[in-house]
């Protein structure tokens, strides 16, 4: 969940009601996710994609399950503490989005197709992206105006179920060239081609051998 379609709508459930207090926290948060957005894209594809998936996720599901709980310690009791928490979270929750969903995104889906697929899986991939952004600028704000805190909720279980898509379902690719990778969803065609290839070989050496011979006949 992208908090900038409707961070107003956040810090208002908190208690910050003051325009400018509102303008100054945007623009932070905006600076920040620059910052470690650009540092992530150029650090991110050093290290094992699994890996930086699962921290990822992982930390996704933890910084807004507190940001979730804090929410509504403020919606209870009004709490002051909660409501700088919440500020907290959502600067926190923006590295945590970034070190995966960003840049190392491209990156794993050129890994991860063969070149005959790669083109229609990243348009897959785009039709989803583009569908989730409409529900996150137009449903979301919606959710957060009728159940307030408690519309968070949906997104743990949400995150929690990415987490767990993350560890069974996603391939190591790292270390790897996109020719050695392409034993993911090619496994007969790259018999095939050993196979292949080693038919040629054996047919170069009887011709050789046979052309060997008939130099030493004459």
């Amino acid at each position: 969940m992208e908090s900038r379609y409707f961070l107003a709508r956040i810090l208002e459930n908190v208690g910050i009601h003051d325009n400018h207090t509102k303008n100054v926290i945007n623009l932070g948060i905006t600076c920040w996710g620059f910052v470690n957005a650009s540092i992530f894209a150029l650090t991110a594809t050093r290290f094992k994609r699994r890996t930086i998936y699962l921290t990822c996720t992982i930390s996704l599901l933890t910084v807004f399950t507190a940001w979730t709980i804090a929410s509504a310690r403020y919606s209870i009791s009004g709490d002051q503490a909660s409501s700088r928490a919440v500020i907290a979270f959502i600067f926190l929750y923006s590295p945590c989005y970034n070190i995966a969903y960003n840049a190392l995104t491209y990156t794993f889906l050129v890994e991860l197709f063969p070149f005959k697929v790669r083109a229609k899986g990243i348009s897959v991939f785009q039709w989803f992206s583009r569908a989730a952004g409409f529900f996150n600028q137009f449903v979301n704000p919606i959710g957060i105006a009728n159940a307030g805190w408690k519309y968070y909720i949906s997104y743990c279980i949400f995150l929690l179920f990415e987490v767990t898509f993350v560890y069974f379902l996603f391939p190591e690719t790292h270390g790897r060239t996109l020719e050695e990778l392409a034993f993911l969803y090619e496994d007969d065609k790259v018999v095939e081609q050993k196979k292949r290839v080693e038919e040629e070989i054996h047919h170069d050496e009887k011709v050789n051998d046979a052309y060997d011979s008939s130099e030493k006949k004459v």
